[in-house]
């Protein structure tokens, strides 16, 4: 992305008060989280923490990125699988 002229601040952040305090002076968000098919409620509450925090610091574009790992995809509906 440097490539591109974009400038981005890599956090990681283990607590709600770590991920405040890297939100402040923010303008952009972008919100990874991995293996979203195992979300478990701890990583989707981390998810929408980050919105409020995001919403309370005035972020004016919050960007939540959620890939599938395909591995591990599963329907029980063999015509209407989620992946295709």
């Amino acid at each position: 992305m440097a490539d591109k002229g974009i400038e981005v601040e890599k956090h990681q952040a283990n607590s709600g008060g770590s991920l405040d305090l890297a939100l402040q002076g923010a303008d952009r968000v972008l919100y990874f989280t991995h293996h979203y098919t195992s979300m478990t409620s701890c990583k989707n509450n981390f998810l929408v923490g980050t919105s409020k925090l995001a919403k309370k610091h005035g972020v004016s574009t919050f960007t939540a990125v959620c890939p599938v790992e395909h591995d591990f995809a599963y329907t029980e509906n063999h015509s209407h699988s989620w992946i295709s």
